[in-house]
């Protein structure tokens, strides 16, 4: 015989136990739950409010397939709604911190999601719409900046290839006839002046849509 095996359990003496027991297991429990229950109606209610925006992205800036838009221009735009400045602007214009998140709306659109919580269902409002407000104004300013600094290297290859043809004795605007002395040199010049100009046309173009607004609040 093992004398360290345990003893063997008496069912008896448990059934004995619990049946004097109940009632303190019956008040531990009842005990638990309201506790639970007071801690539950403590508790401040909290609010959430979503804006939904469209990244709307121009044509030639983005990485676009019809209406997708990739991951990384996504994630892109969900930094610049998570930074610090954009943070900075919207509790400058509310007034005070305020919590928000943003997330992309689903995998089939290019729509993202801004929420605000708050304690109070307006603030949480105020909160979403500001943020979708604020990310609008940031992204139409960082869009303008990279069409100009587009535009202005375009605008140098312009003034470059004018230049070269003044110094071949042609006239850069074309308003008087070729003499004919640039040769291919000339001919080739005037094709990259038309290939600029229309790049020009297209950033002008593309400078007038994203004044107008990019980011649409669905």
């Amino acid at each position: 015989m093992n004398e360290n095996a345990p003893a063997p359990i008496d069912t008896r003496q448990v059934v004995t136990l619990l049946r004097k027991g109940w009632m303190v297991i019956v008040l531990v429990a009842g005990v638990a739950t309201v506790v639970a229950l007071a801690w539950s109606l403590l508790q401040t209610p909290m609010y959430r409010s979503t804006a939904v925006v469209s990244l709307n992205p121009v044509v030639g800036m983005d990485s676009v397939s019809g209406a997708t838009v990739s991951a990384g221009a996504v994630q892109s735009q969900l930094d610049l709604i998570a930074a610090g400045s954009t943070a900075d602007i919207v509790v400058e214009r509310i007034g005070s911190p305020a919590q928000a998140s943003a997330a992309r709306a689903s995998v089939e659109t290019p729509n993202i999601a801004i929420t605000g919580v708050s304690s109070n269902p307006e603030r949480a409002a105020l909160i979403a719409n500001t943020y979708a407000e604020v990310y609008a104004e940031l992204r139409r300013d960082q869009d303008l900046q990279r069409n100009n600094d587009a535009a202005a290297v375009i605008q140098e290859l312009l003034d470059e290839a004018d230049a070269q043809l003044v110094a071949l004795g042609e006239d850069p605007t074309g308003n008087t006839p070729s003499t004919g002395a640039g040769g291919v040199a000339a001919s080739e010049l005037r094709t990259q002046q038309r290939t600029y100009q229309q790049q020009l046309a297209s950033l002008s173009d593309q400078a007038r849509f994203i004044e107008r607004g990019r980011v649409e609040v669905l």
